[in-house]
């Protein structure tokens, strides 16, 4: 019985292992002459695209990342932290302000949506050096290799703008 057993087992192992593999189809980026696609995603980066610049994408791009997320700032150390655009957006908007140094000051979130004038980031980056406590945002604006010197009225009207639309974040 064994025997019979093991016989039965044999050949149809034997019979299982002669049968055809499926054909594996063949892969198009094996062809050389295919040309890299014009509409790749790659192509379609942060820094080639046109962003809206009264957007959270284009405020980041011009504004948080290159002038606000530098080592010592708001790299992650602390809070806004500006090394993304997630991050970005909450660490700022509808947070309380953590530190509140200056007397002359009421304002106690650092964005309210809909509200450049109750937002601390607005009135850090706009208003600030008026202020003799508090510095204007970005603090080392002069010495950056960024553009904040040139377009500061426009990014600051930007960041207004994108306030008062209500701080929208990307996905809504």
């Amino acid at each position: 019985m064994l025997y019979r057993f093991l016989y039965v087992f044999v050949v149809v192992t034997v019979i299982a292992s002669c049968t055809t593999t499926p054909e594996v189809p063949e892969n198009p980026f094996d062809d050389p002459s295919l040309g890299v696609p014009t509409d790749s995603i790659e192509a379609a980066t942060a820094d080639t695209l046109t962003l809206d610049p009264n957007s959270l994408a284009g405020l980041h791009k011009n504004v948080f990342k290159p002038s606000c997320a530098n080592a010592g700032c708001h790299d992650g150390t602390f809070e806004p932290d500006f090394r993304t655009i997630q991050s970005s957006y909450n660490t700022l908007v509808n947070q309380t302000v953590i530190k509140l140094d200056t007397p002359n000051v009421s304002i106690n979130k650092r964005l309210v949506p809909s509200d450049p004038d109750a937002s601390m980031v607005f009135y850090r980056v706009a208003y600030s050096g008026l202020d003799e406590i508090l510095y204007p945002m970005p603090i080392e604006a002069s010495l950056m290799d960024n553009d904040w010197m040139l377009n500061k009225e426009t990014y600051i009207q930007n960041l207004r703008t994108w306030i008062e639309n209500g701080a929208p974040n990307v996905s809504d």
